[in-house]
């Protein structure tokens, strides 16, 4: 018992130091890094959203076309934790188009990609049905209701 006991303080001891080691380490980026891992997540999802598009023209499969979706509905729903403080286009102008917008509203900021995730589940439902036509108008639909929501506030266009 006592035996376990310790293998327990031992155990949670770890993780807590990982924890904070792990924190650390974010803390500690490269934000020239951070701000190209966020453009780059941007681009991808980008290219998602085209792939939908071309489902609705013809050009991309099914399969193709629902996998994208449902990759860009994961990355939206955690593309907040690609802005830390210190990333913006205040402390890296030219390089960086996140207004400092995004700090000062943080709460508003942090809830403004659930509408694009809204937006993106309902044309991966439409790419599932097949329904082409749909599909189309869904990812102007998207774009427009979804992914403006937060670039017309918080971002600035490079």
């Amino acid at each position: 018992m006592k035996r376990l006991l310790g293998s327990t303080i031992i155990a949670g001891a770890l993780v807590a130091a990982l924890g904070w080691g792990a924190a650390n380490v974010a803390a500690e980026q490269d934000p020239k890094a951070v701000i190209k891992d966020r453009q780059d997540t941007m681009k991808a999802q980008g290219k998602a959203l085209a792939a939908a598009k071309g489902f609705s023209e013809g050009r991309v499969d099914q399969a193709t076309a629902e996998a994208a979706i449902s990759d860009l509905i994961k990355t939206t729903s955690r593309i907040v934790d690609k802005f830390p403080p210190g990333t913006g286009m205040a402390e890296f102008p030219g390089v960086s188009g996140a207004k400092p917008a995004i700090w000062t509203e943080w709460d508003k900021f942090k809830a403004a990609p659930q509408a694009a995730v809204a937006q993106e589940q309902k044309l991966l439902a439409l790419i599932k049905a097949g329904d082409k036509q749909a599909v189309g108008a869904q990812s102007a639909a998207t774009w427009d209701d979804g992914c403006q929501v937060c670039h017309k506030p918080y971002r600035e266009k490079l």
